[in-house]
């Protein structure tokens, strides 16, 4: 009989600690679910060069199980993101992502100093610790995708090449090292190159779903 006592107490004492730790997930459902959350903020009004950004933002959560917050502003001053960037902190996501800060932040020439941050931008790599952007080149870049019209120019040769910079891959390498970062605690500066494209590259294949609208 005591035996069955003590059998009947630990149980009642089992019970009572799963509904106890329930109770705490159902109150702290923020919390759990931003330990794999990256916050994205980009312009209210659509601009088509981030639409390959998005996808391989989309892409690469997808594989790893990362939720995306997307906030979409019209206009953002440096009170306004410093607020989010410590409220996003304390609800421990793992970084935070600004797509061409330069289309909505209203203090564009301030210096932004937060070490879980990193700017996607053409004109503000100055104003951020962590940048991702396209190296300069002497000859004109397209930024994906690229209009029909362009790629049928090359395919008959009426233009040799032209040269593209490759928002997918920016993108992609952009969350993959806030992704990095969560772990290493290590963030660092992407430059990636503008890709030239001429007929070889076209019929090859290899960029096709990315290149037209």
């Amino acid at each position: 009989m005591k035996n069955n006592k003590k059998k009947y107490v630990l149980l009642i004492i089992l019970m009572l600690l799963i509904a106890f730790f329930s109770s705490q997930c159902m109150m702290n459902p923020t919390n759990l679910k931003s330990k794999n959350t990256v916050v994205v903020l980009l312009s209210s009004s659509y601009n088509k060069k981030t639409s390959r950004i998005l996808d391989a933002l989309r892409d690469y959560a997808c594989n790893n199980s990362i939720t995306l917050d997307f906030w979409y502003k019209e206009q953002l001053s440096a009170k306004d993101l410093d607020s989010l960037v410590k409220k996003e902190t304390d609800n421990r996501v793992i970084g935070i992502l600004l797509i061409y800060p330069e289309e909505y932040m209203t203090e564009p020439n301030k210096h932004y100093d937060y070490s879980n941050l990193l700017a996607i931008t053409e004109t503000m790599t100055s104003s951020f610790i962590h940048y991702a952007t396209f190296e300069r080149t002497t000859e004109k870049a397209y930024c994906l995708p690229i209009t029909s019209q362009i790629i049928k120019k090359i395919a008959e040769s009426k233009h040799s090449h032209i040269y593209i910079k490759n928002t997918y891959k920016l993108g992609y390498k952009s969350i993959q090292i806030i992704d990095s970062y969560s772990r290493s605690k290590h963030m660092q500066n992407i430059i990636v190159s503008c890709q030239k494209l001429d007929k070889q590259t076209i019929e090859s294949g290899k960029l096709n779903s990315l290149l037209a609208n």
